[in-house]
């Protein structure tokens, strides 16, 4: 939610939207998530609290001198409490611990699918996020070249633009079924184009952004 912020506050900065509503919808959303997430932490500290001072109780019971033949009945309704304690305490660690989403690479929010307060069914991607500095290549191959397609095949790379620049690598994994290729691939707009994924590992002299396009042939 602080990302959507910053991204819709950035927008309207930079003068790509004029209207407020969706920032000041996104700030409500974010104080409200923000309170929920505190009241959660005042009963886990409470219910720490507890547990605290049953625990408490249990010791001073054990450092008794006398020993009853119904110690075990005595203890029965503190051992009770503790486990109540215990159960709340884990309950409120869990929904804090659900609110905390960690991405597994440092990047950049590019898309945010689900809002605040949609529901999400476990697999269903929420945002996509894109590194800074790309590492890998995604490339296709026709259908009919597959065959020859194999791991650790060397390839050459080339850059377009004003300063063309050529760079060797080689195929990192290659993909065990042939997939819809991105839109932008096809050579005809409106007919689909279908081949076989590549992974290329994209060499350190070679600089590219996310989503840049590169030609890639046999080397």
């Amino acid at each position: 939610m602080q990302a959507e912020i910053d991204i819709e506050n950035n927008l309207l900065q930079k003068g790509a939207i004029t209207a407020k509503y969706n920032l000041a919808k996104a700030q409500a959303q974010y104080d409200t998530l923000a309170k929920i997430i505190e009241e959660n932490q005042n009963l886990l500290d409470q219910a720490r609290l507890d547990f605290a001072k049953a625990g408490k109780r249990l010791a001073d019971f054990k450092e008794q001198e006398l020993i009853y033949a119904t110690v075990e009945v005595a203890l029965g309704p503190i051992r009770k409490a503790i486990n109540i304690q215990e159960k709340q305490i884990e309950e409120l660690v869990l929904q804090s611990s659900t609110l905390i989403l960690k991405s597994p690479f440092e990047g950049v929010v590019s898309q945010i699918f689900i809002r605040a307060g949609e529901a999400v069914l476990p697999g269903v991607p929420i945002l996509t996020i894109i590194e800074t500095t790309p590492t890998e290549i995604v490339a296709y191959t026709d259908e009919k070249q597959t065959d020859s397609l194999r791991e650790g095949q060397r390839v050459e790379l080339i850059k377009s633009g004003t300063e063309p620049k050529v760079a060797y690598s080689q195929v990192v994994s290659v993909g065990p079924a042939i997939e819809l290729m991105p839109e932008r691939l096809w050579r005809t707009p409106n007919v689909p184009q279908y081949g076989r994924p590549l992974l290329i590992k994209i060499p350190p002299e070679l600089k590219l952004i996310p989503g840049e396009m590169v030609g890639v042939r046999g080397a």
